[in-house]
């Protein structure tokens, strides 16, 4: 860096001048440098000038030296604003060697983004005197923070095309031995389910859907209880659960009593037996050691479950978010319709599971039209209000139990479930047969596995 007062922003001119000195004395190296630096990386005016002409004869397909660099600042009436003929030769005269050009850019750019740092504490610090001091005005304050901080992050760690080689070898492991295919990073816990779809990856948003008190949420939180508390863990997984229908207190009770296997249902009347409570208090204790975070605000938006959820990684890690459920989730602001806003949301989650390279387990609604049907079995076309969720969506797990249907109920069918895998985008639908057991919020395996006839309107 160079010398600097107080009052200057961090920079460095001769990076700056050795990176456009080497772009204009070899053309081949300038896909180097935009690949790593943008005209506002620039501290120097005059310097974002001359890299935005040799950007613009680049991209032109223009040969690139002294005299069309002349030619191309002449002609915007900028050549004398970045010092004229003296200064592009000044230019190429302070470049030690083309070789380390992008070395230099990194400097160029890691300068730009301590900038970027500093203006965003500048504005947190007028955003934190004009806010409410409340709770809403301050987390709104910490959000738009945490916003600007990950586009720095995101953008210093920009990255281009690979060669195809790079990674291949443990993708062929994968697909070639069966012992790496088959060893799933976060299983979901039912044997028959990770048959189908292996556990979920990184990067995946998987739907589950259903009707209401089909078991959805029970579904998702057995799965994250399974993720969250692994067998002979080295490392137990962060995961973040995300309610804006059940309370803190709810979400804690589901868990701790599908752990111990304890009706979840018991009133309060009477005494529970020993055994159930021994149950409970080790099942407690498990989970008082995972690393599970509930937040259980009621109206929450994407982009706030977006920032917290990267504020959460940087403090502890984070390997899993479960969020129930979508259609709870605060619409962003302007969508015309609600079928647009579902959109977004859905379009969102995506993002998120690959920005932050963690499964994003997203609980949904299915439309009353399944019930029009006999038997009234979901498709894929029954998420309700948009179609968006069945293109963004890795994976779509419609839950479905013959006996919550009245009409339905025998006494063969009572507590079986259908844990239908409508799509997989990496791998094969099928329909996988559990136990559900409602009173305890817990679904069991039973190793079972059918597979799926599906219905013409649901081939995409």
């Amino acid at each position: 860096m160079t010398l600097q007062t107080i009052s200057e922003l961090p920079h460095n001119l001769q990076a700056e001048r050795s990176v456009l000195g080497a772009m204009i004395l070899e053309n081949d190296r300038i896909p180097d440098a935009l690949e790593i630096v943008r005209e506002s990386d620039f501290y120097d005016r005059r310097h974002q000038r001359v890299f935005a002409a040799l950007r613009r004869l680049h991209e032109r397909g223009q040969a690139v030296d002294f005299i069309t660099m002349h030619a191309e600042l002449e002609a915007l009436g900028e050549l004398e604003g970045v010092g004229g003929d003296v200064y592009l030769l000044d230019l190429t005269c302070s470049v030690p060697t083309t070789g380390h050009l992008t070395y230099h850019a990194s400097l160029v750019r890691c300068a730009a983004s301590a900038r970027a740092c500093i203006r965003a504490a500048d504005s947190l610090r007028e955003d934190a005197f004009g806010a409410r001091h409340d709770s809403k005005g301050i987390d709104a304050v910490v959000d738009r923070a945490m916003e600007k901080l990950a586009a720095i992050g995101h953008g210093a760690g920009r990255r281009g095309p690979v060669p195809v080689r790079e990674g291949l070898e443990a993708v062929l492991d994968q697909l070639c031995n069966p012992f790496v295919a088959t060893a799933c990073e976060f299983p979901s816990g039912f044997a028959e389910v990770d048959e189908l779809v292996c556990g979920f990856k990184r990067g995946e948003l998987i739907v589950i859907a259903g009707r209401p008190s089909m078991g959805k949420t029970a579904f998702a939180l057995n799965i994250a209880d399974h993720i969250a508390l692994p067998v002979d863990a080295a490392r137990r997984p962060s995961v973040l659960l995300v309610s804006m229908e059940m309370s803190r207190e709810s979400m804690q009770a589901r868990l701790v009593c599908a752990r111990a296997d304890v009706s979840a249902r018991w009133s309060g009347g009477g005494t529970r037996s020993e055994d159930e409570l021994e149950s409970l208090r080790e099942a407690g204790r498990a989970l008082a050691t995972a690393n599970v975070w509930i937040d259980d605000e009621p109206a929450i938006s994407t982009q706030t479950i977006r920032n917290r959820a990267r504020r959460l990684r940087q403090q502890h890690g984070l390997d899993l978010i479960v969020v129930d459920y979508l259609q709870l989730i605060d619409p962003p602001s302007g969508a015309e319709s609600r079928q647009v806003a579902i959109s977004q949301i859905s379009a969102d989650l995506k993002s998120l599971a690959r920005e932050l390279d963690v499964p994003v387990i997203a609980v949904s609604q299915l439309s009353r039209k399944v019930e029009e049907r006999n038997p009234p079995r979901p498709m894929l076309s029954d998420l309700r209000e948009s179609g968006a969720i069945e293109q963004d969506a890795d994976v779509v797990i419609l839950l479905y139990r013959e006996d919550y249907y009245p009409h339905l109920r025998k006494t063969e069918n009572e507590g079986k479930a259908e844990v239908i895998v409508a799509k997989h985008r990496n791998g094969p639908t099928g329909s996988a047969l559990v136990r559900f057991d409602a009173t305890r919020a817990r679904f069991r395996s039973t190793t079972v596995i059918e597979t799926v006839p599906f219905e013409s309107d649901q081939i995409r």
